[in-house]
């Protein structure tokens, strides 16, 4: 097998990086910040972070994201799902005196009232009820341990390895914990449940008051990011002692969307807004193969051409940095003789980019027939046409030469005349 590589920028280092370089050092000198040119990732005092691409999951920048920490009501997240995936059949959930009596962010839930389901996973989303929370929690499962228990194994089935829930609301608990990259996890399972992004996405929903029968209450999100920015679609915040400042947060522009989650920051608001303007000015999605389009030519043997060209059989899009080279393909090649049809399979294009590899098929751009004298005498036309003239050709000579080792056939004798008597 041949890996060729296409050709590359063969400018030196200096002069393909040197317009990033004096960009970024003229910032510098004036004291400038070169996020919004993709070359400097913001700093942030939070003491864990991760930012992600929402749909892959890819993950363009961390600090301390597998350290576990206290997640406060980014605990909810869980909640959510683990809600949503074992949603009971009752519409209606009773309040317990044990959820009435939870403490922190409330609802003011009282004991023996009946309240939709739908209504408390907004109490949860929005306001960050702890109550709701319980209430939610007891109606799933019959009780807080046992809905406990789903919820830290729905982390392992999702994959989280540096998690554990003690509790469904993130109160400070021994033994209650998560990191960023298992809390971004959970936000792309979240944001997969239509009805869970579509209560995360609103500033506010109005519900029955569960406490004043005929009368509504609006309940208000807490993530202010969503007045901040337009393209914010979302998550959780979360706050306590433990925990410091705890923000998750969704945002998407057209095809892009990324996942921001920051732990204990001291502005959580601000860091994540950062976060998101360095993600969408670095980052773009950018068709490094087009399908149809000539990338390379590789060597072709016995052909009347010798190389070919090559081009992608699809088009490959990827998240790339705009302030950098885009990778360069390599081709591993599969056919390496003539006759070669246009779209005829060649091997394939390998491209590997933040430790990804992806695959594309390679087809000939081009036909290539084989060399004129190859079609000739080749196989088997060739072979058979030559071989009817040599054998015609024996057979030629050696009925002539029969012919020439024949006996000529000698003259009769002449018989003598009679004399006749005088």
């Amino acid at each position: 097998m041949t890996h060729r590589r296409s050709r590359p920028d063969n400018r030196p280092e200096s002069l393909r990086t040197r317009p990033c370089r004096l960009l970024a050092a003229t910032l510098a000198a004036l004291g400038l910040s070169a996020t919004a040119w993709g070359t400097v990732v913001p700093e942030i005092t939070a003491q864990s972070a991760i930012v992600i691409e929402r749909d892959t999951g890819e993950v363009l920048y961390e600090k301390n994201a597998d350290v576990p920490r206290p997640v406060a009501s980014l605990t909810k997240i869980m909640t959510a799902i683990v809600a949503m995936e074992n949603r009971p059949k009752a519409g209606m959930s009773v309040i317990s005196q044990r959820a009435a009596d939870t403490r922190e962010a409330t609802a003011h839930l009282k004991a023996g009232t009946r309240v939709p389901f739908d209504d408390l996973m907004a109490m949860i989303l929005l306001p960050s009820a702890n109550d709701a929370a319980v209430a939610v929690a007891e109606n799933v499962a019959g009780s807080q341990a046992a809905f406990v228990t789903l919820m830290n194994q729905t982390a392992d089935r999702i994959g989280c390895a540096d998690t554990h829930f003690a509790n469904p609301h993130g109160l400070d608990a021994d033994n209650h914990y998560s990191s960023a990259r298992d809390l971004a996890l959970l936000c792309r399972h979240f944001l997969s449940f239509p009805p869970l992004r579509q209560l995360v996405a609103s500033r506010e929903v109005t519900i029955a008051d569960p406490n004043h029968p005929g009368e509504t209450v609006k309940l208000e999100n807490r993530n202010s990011l969503l007045t901040w920015r337009k393209d914010v679609d979302g998550i959780k915040t979360g706050t306590t002692k433990g925990a410091g400042e705890c923000l998750a947060a969704s945002a998407r522009r057209g095809d892009r969307g990324y996942i921001v989650v920051v732990l204990n920051s001291e502005g959580r608001l601000s860091e994540t807004d950062q976060l998101l303007t360095w993600a969408f000015d670095t980052f773009e999605m950018l068709p490094v193969l087009v399908q149809g389009d000539v990338v390379t030519t590789t060597p072709l043997a016995h052909g009347e051409k010798r190389e070919i060209a090559v081009a992608p059989a699809g088009t490959l899009e990827l998240l790339m940095r705009v302030d950098r080279p885009p990778p360069e393909p390599l081709l591993l090649q599969t056919l390496f003789e003539a006759p070669v049809r246009r779209g005829q399979a060649i091997g394939q294009f390998q491209l590997t980019y933040r430790g990804l590899s992806h695959h594309v098929p390679a087809v000939a751009a081009e036909d290539v027939p084989e060399e004129w004298w190859r079609r000739a005498f080749g196989w088997p036309q060739g072979v058979l046409v030559v071989g009817s003239a040599l054998l015609l050709s024996i057979s030629s000579g050696m009925i002539a030469h029969r012919a020439l080792q024949r006996p000529k056939p000698r003259p009769a004798a002449r018989r003598p005349r009679p004399r006749r008597a005088h």
